[in-house]
């Protein structure tokens, strides 16, 4: 082939101007999809939590046959109002399994979180999801931009919490015994970790000041508060 062809040249021409053009979008699409792994990426670390308080609801009685925390459950409810902000910071976000508002069925999560958020001035959202996948639920806990940097508190029905822990990238919390009322669970996520840091705390030694919930000082509460 004649390079000094007119007609050649053009045929070059328009060979070269293919060539670059492919090139040129192969680099756009490389480009598209590594700002995309990217941005995922920052997603991930950006929209977590910054703390997840995990708890079951507080003591019943067996003999009851209402879906109503124990006297017992209440006093405890009440003394939570003012050790959770003290130990682990006001929250800014409060949910609690779902709540039957015809039966009352599962109302004992409620109860638990009002003096809480009464103390706090922070709303309860009763989550309509809990009862069909407390996985799911946790997973949006973890990656909602909603949830991003919070300090969440959580009441959960028991038998469900192992399964919204998973969902917050715990997936080896053990069971909760049907008569264990008592423990917190302390998530905190490190900023480049997928992966929460867990603490586990019983309540009644905070309140009776035999474990320490602040690096400064323990914090004494009432005797009253103590039960």
């Amino acid at each position: 082939m004649d390079p000094s062809n007119p007609i050649n040249q053009l045929f070059s021409s328009r060979k070269d101007t293919s060539s670059l053009r492919r090139s040129l979008l192969q680099r756009t699409q490389l480009l598209i999809t590594l700002l995309a792994i990217f941005t995922g990426f920052q997603g991930d670390l950006q929209a977590k939590p910054r703390q997840v308080l995990l708890m079951r609801h507080g003591h019943k009685d067996i003999t009851d046959p209402s879906y109503n925390l124990s006297p017992l459950g209440f006093q405890r409810a009440l003394a939570l109002a003012s050790m959770l902000p003290a130990c682990f910071g006001m929250p800014t976000h409060i949910e609690v399994y779902f709540l039957d508002a015809d039966s009352g069925k599962n109302g004992r999560s409620y109860q638990t979180a009002v003096p809480l958020a009464v103390a706090s001035r922070i709303n309860i959202r009763i989550n309509r999801s809990s009862m069909a996948d407390s996985k799911q639920v946790g997973e949006t806990f973890l990656n909602s931009a909603a949830y991003e940097n919070s300090g969440l508190v959580v009441f959960w029905e028991h038998r469900h919490l192992p399964q919204l822990a998973q969902g917050l990238g715990w997936p080896s919390m053990p069971p909760i015994a049907d008569d264990d009322y008592d423990l917190i669970y302390q998530l905190t996520y490190p900023s480049q970790s997928a992966a929460p840091t867990v603490r586990q705390w019983r309540q009644s030694e905070i309140l009776a000041g035999k474990q320490p919930c602040t690096a400064e000082r323990p914090i004494v509460f009432p005797r009253s508060l103590q039960r």
